[in-house]
């Protein structure tokens, strides 16, 4: 009787990790281009995506959402090559809901995050350090991962970084701000 009860157990087990590698909870930046175009199918409120091959992004809009993947470049001439296979970032963009302000991390963005990711990813945003403000981008660091919003009267946009990566996006940020500048010379 033990031996049956232990092999339903493992069997419910098997069966409970088989699932969550075809189907992750979540999908974030790091990991593997063909589990998050599956995780995006299990999302509802987010689009079917289109790829272009000229960005290395996946996007799609539905109704007043856009939603973005963003791949890592292999090089300069990644255009040349096929995708990387792993995701940079990945970006929620609202239009025309002034509620939503991903800047001010407003109670229905926080939401918004909690819903398409999961409760772990939206307090990690809600508790995350403010870094800088450069050319409308607010700059955030996490625990577990950094963000970069962008709020205007009729957008608001929340972008998911690895931690790695945020110190760059500011140095890119910065350095963009600088070669946008007019000579004052």
């Amino acid at each position: 009787m033990i031996h049956k009860f232990n092999f339903v157990i493992q069997v419910i087990v098997s069966t409970l990790v088989i699932a969550s590698a075809v189907n992750p909870a979540h999908a974030l930046p790091g990991e593997n281009i063909v589990n998050v175009l599956e995780w995006v199918k299990t999302k509802p409120q987010l689009p079917t995506l289109e790829y272009s091959s000229e960005t290395l992004t996946y996007f799609g809009k539905k109704g007043n959402l856009q939603f973005f993947i963003s791949e890592y470049p292999t090089d300069d001439f990644s255009y040349l090559y096929p995708p990387s296979s792993y995701i940079h970032s990945e970006t929620i963009e609202i239009s025309k809901e002034p509620q939503i302000k991903f800047s001010q991390k407003t109670d229905q963005a926080i939401q918004l995050v909690k819903d398409i990711y999961n409760t772990k990813i939206a307090n990690d945003y809600r508790r995350s350090q403010y870094g800088a403000k450069i050319n409308g981008m607010t700059f955030y660091k996490g625990k577990l991962f950094a963000y970069i919003t962008i709020d205007s009267k009729d957008n608001s946009s929340w972008e998911i970084i690895h931690l790695n990566s945020w110190q760059q996006e500011i140095d890119n940020a910065k350095l963009s701000s600088f070669i946008l500048k007019p000579n004052m010379g």
